[in-house]
């Protein structure tokens, strides 16, 4: 079936569990959050112990993977968000987060063409390709927020509202008035 068989799914999944408003009361819930990070983590590594021991035979695992993979990762950030280092974390991933699309679809390149020189196609060099992935997401998070001090959006998010809007919107940012040393009251920068 492949990831994209799976997408239409999790949509799914994902609008149920925010129509029963999830995502909004499971920060608070610090206990569950714990319970449920130890159950993605052993899952995780029983689908991976599973794929390595497996081999050829257990391929399709590597989609059942990346879904424990990726709750526990979800669960672990939200834990991490609540501790002395969230205020810091959440300044850093704000301007990334905004420029989702534009950063997933430049990682995707940037990884795939590193990746080729770095030789990772079909090898398990995973520390080198974990090492390449922090680099990626670390320049992306200094080009975000470098960008969104000019620009409202990311150049990608830009297109996406301009289409499904159907109307140019504004994409640079206005330069405040220079006597007013800020922004009119009353008017947020977005």
């Amino acid at each position: 079936m492949g990831f994209a068989g799976m997408v239409p799914g999790l949509f799914v999944i994902g609008a149920a569990l925010s129509s029963y408003r999830v995502p909004q009361r499971l920060p608070e819930q610090s206990g569950r959050l714990i319970a449920l990070l130890a159950v993605f983590v052993v899952l995780s590594v029983a689908c991976y112990g599973l794929l390595q021991a497996g081999g050829p035979a257990f391929g399709g695992l590597v989609l059942v993977l990346a879904l424990p993979m990726s709750f526990a990762y979800m669960t672990g950030l939200l834990l991490l968000l609540r501790t002395p280092l969230g205020r810091p974390l959440a300044a850093a991933l704000a301007p990334f987060g905004r420029m989702a699309l534009t950063n997933y679809l430049m990682q995707t390149v940037l990884f795939v063409l590193a990746g080729h020189a770095l030789g990772l196609a079909d090898s398990s060099a995973w520390g080198t390709a974990l090492a390449l992935t922090a680099v990626i997401l670390v320049c992306q998070m200094l080009l975000s927020a470098w960008w969104l001090r000019t620009f409202r959006y990311g150049p990608l998010e830009w297109v996406w509202r301009c289409a499904t809007w159907g109307r140019r919107v504004p994409f640079r940012r206005s330069a405040p008035p220079a006597s007013a040393g800020g922004e009119p009251l009353g008017l947020r920068r977005q």
